[in-house]
């Protein structure tokens, strides 16, 4: 009985031993979740995104594989309807799942947005045209600036899709821009303020003038921007250029006429009177408008001498018209008449009394002084002298007449 026991146990456990070394081999396969897409377009790619194939195996644990093209058959994207498309991990082990796709499709949507430049072809426009677009005739003109109606072809590629020609598209054509080969300019080298600069020459890719932007411009002193502006003559398809040269124009001198000029303040003017003060003149711009300023002497003397002093002034303008004028000066006659003596010390007669008949006195000389305060040398000259007295009060005249004529005049008197 022990023995039956022993060789039952032996057999339990040869049986659960060979259960235990039974291999884990892959027993059925699925798509747990099939790809998402479903639906296709005529002539669109595979798209497998979010599909999964799960191999189970015999001891039941899965294994997930990512779906790769090269695991896929059955699908031509050129075959409208439905279509049963095969994922398989081996020959053995293989699932499928149904997509469909679209008839094909030989609509189009016509062209637009598209721009172009005046003298471009449509070849140079081609890049603009969506896929399976063409011109009709790329050789031809975009035409004038504006919007022009062109015409184009449709020819799709994918099988079963048919061809449109003469499909009419609308383009928008701006002007161009003229090309200046050679800008104008302005002759001369020398400018002055209030020039009014002539515009030379100037050679554009197409006909049309030069000119100013501003008609007749007048030059400032210092530097001056100046814009001119290309008009083509087919204004419609071209536009106009505008660009600036640059002009350098020196200051320009003020007008101060004879009857404008300054002159010395006073009336009369004697041998060393302190120079006098400056009169003002006037000073004329351009247009004849007196300029802003101030005229002043230029190194005048201290004293004026006797006859003609030739005295230089300067005209300095000043404010806004500082900074396109010049100075100006030249130069006036300022005419001093001769100094007078000064009598420090008339002359006198002795006291004394005198009777009818008797003969003129003695007169005693007096002194005399120049401008400077020192004794002015010179002689007194009477006149009577050596005559009679006559009854009652007798005036005897006399002369100083300076050793310096040529300064002072004379000076005379009576006692």
């Amino acid at each position: 009985m022990k023995k039956l026991s022993l060789i039952l146990a032996v057999l339990a456990a040869a049986f659960i031993f060979a259960a235990c070394a039974k291999p884990n081999k892959a027993e059925s396969v699925n798509l747990e979740p099939e790809p998402a897409k479903k639906a296709y377009l005529y002539g669109e790619e595979l798209d497998l995104g979010g599909g999964a194939l799960n191999i189970v195996y015999t001891k039941g644990n899965v294994r997930t594989l990512e779906i790769t093209p090269a695991m896929v058959t059955g699908y031509d994207k050129y075959a409208p309807g439905e279509q049963t498309l095969t994922v398989k991990a081996s020959e053995k082990f293989k699932c499928t799942y149904t997509v469909t796709v679209a008839a094909p499709d030989s609509s189009y949507v016509v062209p637009t947005g598209i721009t172009a430049v005046y003298g471009q072809t449509l070849k140079d426009i081609a890049a603009q045209l969506p896929q399976y677009f063409s011109w009709v005739t790329p050789s031809a003109p975009v035409g004038n600036a504006g919007s022009n109606t062109v015409y184009a072809n449709y020819k799709p590629t994918a099988p079963g899709t048919e061809a449109t020609a003469n499909i009419a598209v609308v383009i928008t054509v701006s002007k161009a821009d003229p090309a200046i080969t050679q800008a104008p300019s302005v002759p001369g080298s020398v400018f002055t303020y209030g020039d009014i600069p002539v515009l030379s020459g100037g050679v554009a890719s197409v006909p049309g003038a030069f000119a100013w932007k501003n008609p007749n411009p007048v030059l400032f002193a210092g530097a001056n921007d100046l814009e001119w502006v290309f008009t083509p003559a087919d204004a419609a398809n071209y536009n106009t250029v505008e660009r600036s040269l640059n002009l350098t124009a020196g200051k320009a001198a003020p007008t101060v006429t004879d009857g404008n000029k300054p002159s010395a303040d006073g009336a009369q003017f004697t041998y060393g009177q302190a120079m006098p003060a400056i009169k003002q003149g006037k000073a004329l711009g351009l247009l004849g408008g007196e300029i802003s300023g101030a005229f002043s002497w230029v190194n005048p003397p201290l004293t004026l001498a006797v006859n003609e002093n030739i005295i230089n002034w300067i005209f300095t303008p000043s404010g806004v018209d500082a900074a396109n004028y010049t100075s100006a000066s030249g130069a006036v006659t300022v005419t001093a008449g001769k100094a007078a003596p000064n009598i420090v010390t008339e002359p006198t007669v002795t006291p004394g009394a005198y009777t009818y008949g008797q003969r003129f006195p003695t007169v005693a000389d007096g002194a005399a002084k120049g401008l400077d305060g020192n004794t002015l040398t010179g002689r007194f000259e009477y006149n009577g002298n050596g005559g009679t007295l006559l009854t009652g009060d007798n005036e005897i005249g006399w002369t100083f007449v300076p050793n310096d004529t040529a300064n002072y005049g004379t000076a005379s008197g009576t006692v």
